[in-house]
Order: structure tokens, then C-alpha cells, then sequence
């Protein structure tokens, strides 16, 4: 939950993590803040340098290399880039259709997902009388 809803999120493994992968998609989807994904190739250098003892332009070369970054607004999917992680321009809505299956969600689509549930854990909480349980859990 402190990944899904934080300022700024910088995955730590480039890999095909699942977590990670369809963390930033979720973000993006939903428009949370920024999710930063630095280019480790291009940064390696820079870091072996420093630690060779050569820190005179370490700053500017991370500044330089940062300058360069996606940070997470949509931004057309390139292989290998995971779907899950990137799903635009598939799965984002727009905002003047007339299709009401192709709008975007509501700005309050948290709220609306937790009334629901709760209307939901409401109604569950009632005794059951039927013989069958799935027909009276859905009030058949």
C-alpha cells in the first residue's frame, strides 16, 4: 500500500517482477504521482567512476542522466516494456466519449469501490435461510 500510494516510486529491479511491473501500471493507470525509473545502464558508469575516486563531476553526470528519464506519465509502450507496466494507449479511457463503456472512472473511484464492499460486507453479514447458499447469498 506505501509503494501504491507514495509521492514517487522508483522500482529497485529491472527485471520481470510482477510486483513491480503491475505496481507502476496501477499508478499510471490511475494517475498517482510519479514513478521514476532510472536508466542503470547509463548510471553504472557514473557510479564506478565515483568510486574510483573521480567525484569532481559526479552531480552533473547523474543530473545528465536523470535529465533523460521517463517519469511516469503515459508515454507510447516500446518492447520489452511490460504491458502490466505500461497499458497505453489499450486501456485509457477518453475523457469526452460518448460510449459510456470508454470514459474514464469517476475521480472518486476509491470511494466508490469502498462503498461497495461495504454494502457488500453488510449484506453478507445477514443470516442465510435457504437451502441453497449461493442463491440466497444473491438474494434469489
Amino acid at each position: 500500500m506505501v509503494c501504491l500510494l507514495s509521492d514517487i516510486f522508483m522500482p529497485t529491479y529491472d527485471g520481470p517482477s510482477n510486483f513491480a511491473n503491475n505496481l507502476m501500471g496501477h499508478r499510471l493507470y490511475y494517475g498517482f504521482r510519479t514513478t521514476i525509473q532510472p536508466d542503470r545502464k547509463a548510471l553504472a558508469p557514473v557510479f564506478i567512476d565515483r568510486e574510483s575516486g573521480k567525484t569532481s563531476s559526479f552531480e552533473e553526470a547523474i543530473r545528465r542522466v536523470m535529465f533523460n528519464l521517463k517519469f511516469g506519465g503515459p508515454h507510447k509502450r516500446v518492447r520489452p516494456e511490460s504491458f502490466y507496466t505500461n497499458s497505453w494507449p489499450e486501456c485509457f479511457c477518453q475523457t469526452s466519449s460518448k460510449v459510456l463503456a470508454d470514459q474514464c472512472p469517476p475521480e472518486n473511484v476509491m470511494e466508490i469501490l469502498n462503498t461497495r464492499l461495504h454494502i457488500e460486507e453488510t449484506d453478507s453479514s445477514e443470516p442465510i435461510t435457504g437451502s441453497n447458499v449461493t442463491d440466497s447469498v444473491l438474494g434469489k
